[in-house]
């Protein structure tokens, strides 16, 4: 992600549960450019007094980029991570900072992402909402809207859900968020999580109700879920057993096969970093995103 050199990061204390935090500023204007600030921060004297919000989302085309303001400094960001921050300031979810990867970790710094990358489990488990930006390709006049409407974040998404045409319900599904590897760790994860798609709000229960409930509820639907079943399924038992994983828990190894064929990385390395945050056994393991994933997995067979 160009331009991430020129962020006058403060140095993080790699020993430590060191993070940063950004803060979305808010704006009269859809149309403004996004203007935040990033501060450092401890998850260890982070509580109940001081919530953040983690956002899940696809980065998008590295080589596609808008920019932002970060700390008065212009940031270029993907534009699907651009169009997440509109619509987050769009609704007023400005109120509380925000972890995101592509901005708290310096990109630039592979130590530094090695170490961020350690306790992304700690960070996702930690936040007070995860919201997932489900991800669209916003137009200017579909943003107005969305900031002209008070009751935008009021909206729990039940009209979309239980859209009997299932047309608004397939184009979600669709999006390229429900098969990429870190969602697993960041959902199953989260204490809330949450789902963002426009400005349609939609908490994770009401989702995975509807969708236990009338998988096949439209024509539309039954060929959505041949499509995306397998991957929703996977991730609707994950968390489903979170709460009893203090009994049963999850290794890396068992990690790695429950989720083989199902999700998608970018990198190699994160076919298995992507799972450390949900596996029992992984605290030994430092992501080197110098190494191979041949010699990472060398290392855990």
């Amino acid at each position: 992600m160009s331009g991430t050199s020129k962020l006058p990061y403060v140095p993080l204390e790699s020993n430590k549960t060191d993070i940063r935090l950004l803060t979305v500023l808010p704006s009269i204007s859809s149309e403004a450019t996004i203007q935040c600030s990033l501060e450092n921060a401890s998850l260890d004297s982070l509580d109940g007094d001081q919530p953040y919000r983690a956002l899940s989302y696809v980065w998008g085309d590295p080589k596609v980029t808008t920019p932002i303001m970060v700390s008065g400094v212009q940031m270029n960001v993907t534009t699907n991570l651009a169009a997440a921050l509109r619509h987050v300031r769009a609704v007023g979810y400005i109120d509380k900072p925000w972890w995101i990867d592509a901005i708290c970790i310096n990109q630039d710094d592979i130590v530094e992402k090695g170490h961020q990358v350690h306790i992304m489990g700690d960070i996702y488990r930690n936040a007070d909402e995860v919201l997932a930006w489900l991800g669209v390709e916003v137009s200017s006049d579909k943003l107005d809207k969305i900031a002209g409407t008070s009751a935008a974040a009021d909206r729990t998404g039940t009209q979309v859900l239980r859209d009997r045409n299932g047309v608004q319900l397939h184009c979600i599904m669709k999006l390229e968020w429900w098969t990429r590897r870190w969602i697993i760790q960041e959902a199953v994860l989260a204490k809330r999580l949450t789902f963002l798609w426009y400005s349609y709000i939609i908490p994770w229960d009401h989702f995975h109700s509807f969708w236990k409930e009338e998988p096949t509820s439209a024509p539309r639907l039954g060929i959505l879920y041949e499509r995306r079943g397998r991957p929703l399924s996977k991730l609707r038992s994950m968390l489903e057993d979170v709460h009893s994983r203090a009994t049963k828990p999850l290794t890396l190894v068992t990690a790695l096969a429950e989720c083989r064929g199902i999700y998608e990385a970018t990198m190699k390395v994160d076919y298995v970093y992507a799972l450390l945050g949900i596996a029992s056994d992984t605290d030994w393991i430092m992501p080197d995103y110098g190494r191979t994933l041949h010699d990472v997995s060398r290392d855990i067979i």
